[in-house]
């Protein structure tokens, strides 16, 4: 975009035209960095304000040579090469250590308790069904009233409506 002289622009319009965001702008306009023209609540900025910033950037520093960069960069590596590690970096041998075998945790559940399925098929065993329990297809799989067994549970873990079977339990 072309900076014109006598031109008059936006906030928004600065913040592209110096790429910079808006908060950047408002900072720069209270530190006195960025002078403006206030209308109402709004600023507008001349283009040649921009252009005399523009400007002040780039004169700030010159660009250094990539050759320059890499030698000082050498220079610093071979100076901060030390001769012989410290003390506490070189490789001790770790003394060798024995474990105790381990324990039974205190949360693990006890072999004597049952699993949580043999749970939830005691609890569902001679119960019977409230409601008709359909396929997903919309075939009838247990009718209502249906006293729940085994073969009914295998049935229903077949066609996943175990979970369907356990809600319906009077």
């Amino acid at each position: 975009m072309r900076i014109d002289e006598n031109e008059v622009y936006t906030t928004k319009e600065v913040a592209e035209l110096l790429k910079v965001s808006l908060p950047t702008i408002k900072r720069m306009l209270a530190d006195g960095r960025l002078p403006s023209t206030r209308i109402g609540r709004q600023h507008r900025f001349l283009g040649k304000d921009i252009l005399g910033i523009l400007t002040s950037q780039s004169d700030l520093r010159p660009a250094a040579k990539s050759e320059e960069i890499e030698t000082a960069i050498e220079a610093r590596a071979e100076e901060s090469m030390p001769e012989e590690a410290p003390a506490y970096l070189r490789e001790t041998p770790a003394p060798a250590v024995e474990f105790e075998p381990r324990r039974p945790s205190v949360f693990a559940p006890p072999s004597q308790q049952p699993a949580p399925v043999d749970k939830q098929r005691s609890f569902m065993l001679g119960k019977k069904l409230r409601d008709d329990v359909y396929s997903n297809s919309g075939e009838l799989l247990f009718a209502r009233g249906a006293i729940v067994t085994d073969q009914v549970i295998a049935e229903a873990g077949k066609h996943k409506k175990l979970v369907e079977v356990m809600s319906n339990l009077e």
